[in-house]
C-alpha cells in the first residue's frame, strides 16, 4: 500500500497538527496556516478564539505562521484566545489585511509572550 502522508493536502496537515496540538503532542512545534485552506475559510469567530486558546495552552509550539488569514475582525477573536505563551519564539503574519484594531488586539499576547523573539508582518 502506498503512503498517504505524501498525498495529504496542506489543509489536512493543518487540521492534523491542530488536533495533535490540542492533544499536547510535544512534536508539534510549528503551526502553518494559509487563507487558501478550506478549513481556514470557514472558521467562525468562536473557532478563531478557540484556536488562540489552543495555542496559548501549548507548551511546545514555537513557530506560528498565518498567511492571508486575518482581517481586523478575525484577528481580534484570535487574540482574544491567544493572550499568553511561554513557548512561542516566532510569529509570522504575512499578507494579512489588518490595521490598528488588529494590532491593538495583539497587545495582551505581546505583553505575556516572554520567549517571543521574532514578529514578522
Amino acid at each position: 500500500s502506498s503512503s498517504t502522508s505524501s498525498e495529504e493536502s496542506d489543509d489536512d496537515k493543518f487540521l492534523d497538527n491542530l488536533q495533535r496540538l490540542r492533544d499536547n503532542d510535544p512534536t508539534v512545534t510549528r503551526l502553518v496556516a494559509d487563507g487558501s485552506f478550506e478549513c481556514i475559510q470557514y472558521m467562525t469567530d468562536d473557532d478563531w478564539e478557540q484556536l488562540g486558546r489552543d495555542i496559548s495552552n501549548s507548551n511546545c509550539l514555537q513557530h506560528i505562521e498565518f498567511s492571508s488569514c486575518f482581517d481586523d475582525h478575525k484577528m481580534t477573536f484570535f487574540f482574544r484566545g491567544l493572550t499568553r505563551s511561554s513557548s512561542i519564539r516566532s510569529l509570522g503574519l504575512f499578507r494579512n489585511e489588518f490595521g490598528f484594531n488588529g494590532i491593538q488586539s495583539m497587545v495582551p499576547f505581546l505583553q505575556n509572550a516572554n520567549n517571543l523573539l521574532t514578529l514578522d508582518f
